[in-house]
């Protein structure tokens, strides 16, 4: 990543908000709950 530009901060900041989805997704899984509005197909 850091020959893309990225400090080791903002690297920092990314692995947050890919760990937040992660547990977002695994709780509505294990809440087992539906999504309220569908993506077009």
């Amino acid at each position: 990543m850091k020959r893309l530009g990225l400090s080791e901060e903002a690297f920092g900041e990314l692995l947050a908000v890919v760990a937040l989805f992660n547990k977002t997704n695994k709780l509505a899984d294990a809440m087992q709950l539906k999504p309220d509005v569908k993506p077009p197909i």
